[in-house]
């Protein structure tokens, strides 16, 4: 394990930028895994601001809310377009489907997409109530 000290958000924003662009460069295919909330945020402003190339980039986020409306204001498919994917064009883009009609169908699909696509570098989060994801 290779532990990285940094002083602030802006620190590691910029260290785990840095670690995960290096991670896809040179690839052909990449899968990565992405969270929302407020711990990526400094992460995907860099992404904006950089612009690297993602085109061989295939994202998959961690959850969703059920019952949600992709195009509800509140939900991560909005959360994931105004952050990120406005921004940048990556491979593909996927979610899990909180509005489902069948909820078990929706995982079983996204499952077998992650199997499809097994997730190369995983971005996670600390929640406020210490919950990481």
């Amino acid at each position: 394990m290779n532990v990285i000290v940094v002083k602030n958000a802006e620190e590691i924003a910029k260290a785990a930028y840095e670690q995960i662009v290096s991670s896809f460069q040179g690839k052909s295919e990449f899968t990565l895994g992405l969270a929302t909330g407020g711990s990526p945020l400094g992460i995907y402003e860099l992404f904006r601001k950089n612009k690297p190339d993602v085109s061989h980039v295939l994202t998959v986020n961690l959850d969703e809310y059920v019952g949600l409306a992709e195009d509800d204001q509140t939900s991560y498919h909005t959360y994931m377009a105004e952050q990120l994917f406005n921004h940048l064009t990556f491979k593909e883009n996927h979610l899990p489907n909180g509005n489902a009609k069948d909820l078990d169908d929706a995982c079983k699909n996204y499952e077998d997409l992650l199997q499809k696509h097994p997730i190369d570098l995983q971005l996670l989060g600390i929640g406020e109530n210490g919950h990481i994801g």
